[in-house]
């Protein structure tokens, strides 16, 4: 990432002088003839690494044998936990929902968020009243039509930002059409390496609430919104786009080999 931005940095990134620190548990290994021996060496990043900006650190494991063999092991990897890698923008272009006239004169929910980082799952639930059915442990009635969606990529950063957009006429993935009443739409997009049945790892933002009035007319009660962030929506350039976590990287790095000595 840039600094102080959620925008990827442009090529080339910056560099740091400073090296890993590897450490070994020891300062020699003998392995006789047939044997295998495992070895863990924990590598320590430079202090001046931001895991905000996910750095990669990568390098090599100098190997010598008493037969002068000299073998090179290299290694990579990110300076952070992956898993609590931001997914969804909202900071600069938090989610929102806005009013969709359609070319027949219907109103319909326009449901538009921005992703920083690619996700293999993202939902987009309706909660309301009526017939529930769980998924992922929150109560729901069903979902908009063509979600969930699965391995959505990030969205481009190159000139105006873009963003994903949803548009709801108030009908459900399993062609139900909802009543009249007040809906909210759940948004909730799988953080990386987390657990698809597990809702804590999800990031998630819901709609303020959306009124459904004489079938497929739908208007916004502002009145009563509520969402689980505190910015507020932006103006942002509308392009739906189709382009592309516990802090605890610690880079363990194990080594297995097989030295035949005579």
């Amino acid at each position: 990432m840039g600094n102080n931005t959620s925008f990827p940095q442009l090529f080339p990134p910056d560099l740091i002088t400073e090296s890993a620190a590897v450490i070994f548990p020891f300062d020699n290994l003998t392995i006789r003839a047939g044997e295998v021996a495992v070895v863990n060496m924990t590598i320590s990043f430079p202090s001046t690494v931001d895991s905000k900006r996910i750095p990669i650190i990568s390098g090599y494991i100098n190997i010598e044998s008493s037969k002068n063999e000299s073998f090179h092991l290299p290694y990579g990897g990110v300076a952070c936990n992956m898993k609590e890698v931001k997914i969804t923008d909202f900071d600069q272009y938090p989610p929102e929902i806005s009013i969709f006239e359609s070319k027949l004169g219907s109103n319909q929910i326009q449901f538009e968020w921005r992703m920083l980082m690619g996700s293999s799952i993202v939902r987009l639930d309706i909660r309301g009243s009526g017939t529930q059915t769980e998924a992922v442990g929150v109560n729901i009635l069903g979902s908009i039509p063509n979600y969930p969606s699965y391995f959505m990529s990030r969205n481009s950063f190159i000139s105006l930002p873009s963003s994903y957009t949803a548009i709801w006429n108030g009908s459900l993935n399993s062609s139900v059409q909802v009543p009249d009443g007040n809906y909210t739409i759940l948004y909730r997009a799988l953080k990386i390496f987390g657990d698809p049945n597990n809702n804590d790892d999800y990031e998630n933002y819901t709609s303020p609430v959306i009124r459904i009035v004489n079938g497929p007319f739908i208007i916004i009660n502002s009145t009563t919104s509520t969402t689980t962030t505190t910015t507020s929506a932006m103006n942002r350039s509308q392009h739906p786009v189709t382009s592309s976590v516990e802090l605890f990287i610690f880079l363990i790095l194990t080594l297995f080999c097989q030295i035949g000595l005579p």
